[in-house]
């Protein structure tokens, strides 16, 4: 190819680049969907929910220092997950390049400042597992170390660890905004909260008293 034909990559591409090598190379794209494009195994599944997940702004989405140990020592989030994503061994480098790459198309930072330093208002812890409860949270997800039966969400115990504050947030003002086939409902549609007596019925404070019970 003359060189006048091919792409200059910028900074920013060359990391993605980088990174995608890593992906192909281990054909990460024949079972996840990634920002929209591969997923091949999606094929076979009637209910994408079963499937392996969508990675969708994976790098705003995943804490930096989760998914470098996760790449190398995988499990099971999902409990209606059925196929089990292999541990490939990747080198040192090799998650670097999957990190950077992931960060980098999300615009992310490696590591920020966490946005939900968990001190609470007086009545504010109340209120949030008020609301927990009223949403009946546990009938799909656990945070006690008891599976719910039939389990369908991930355990919440480990969300603070794997999940970035401000992507919490995001995630509960509108699941399936992210993720279409998601189950988790949108208790805001429209802006107004299913439970108007807690927190004033305001969206916003409720959404950031839920994020800061998981985190906690």
């Amino acid at each position: 190819i003359p060189l006048a034909g091919i792409k200059r990559l910028n900074s920013r591409e060359k990391i993605v680049e980088d990174g995608k090598k890593v992906i192909n190379k281990f054909n990460c794209q024949g079972c996840h969907k990634i920002d929209g494009v591969g997923g091949d195994i999606l094929s076979i599944y009637d209910d994408e929910g079963e499937a392996p997940p969508f990675l969708v702004e994976q790098g705003s989405r995943v804490q930096t220092d989760w998914l470098y140990h996760f790449l190398n020592n995988v499990y099971k989030i999902r409990p209606t997950l059925e196929v089990r994503m292999p541990s490939f061994k990747f080198t040192e480098k090799e998650r670097d390049l999957i990190i950077n790459m992931f960060k980098t198309k999300a615009h992310q930072s490696i590591f920020v400042k966490d946005p939900l330093k968990v001190s609470w208002l007086p009545g504010g812890r109340k209120a949030a597992i008020k609301l927990y409860n009223s949403l009946d949270c546990v009938s799909c997800h656990t945070h006690t170390g008891e599976d719910p039966e039939d389990a369908s969400a991930p355990d919440l115990r480990k969300a603070s660890a794997r999940l970035r504050p401000k992507w919490i947030k995001k995630w509960l003002s509108d699941p399936t905004k992210i993720l279409p086939y998601t189950i988790m409902p949108n208790f805001w549609e429209d802006g107004e909260s299913f439970e108007p007596d807690i927190l004033g019925g305001n969206k916003d404070r409720q959404i950031n008293a839920l994020a800061k019970y998981i985190k906690e």
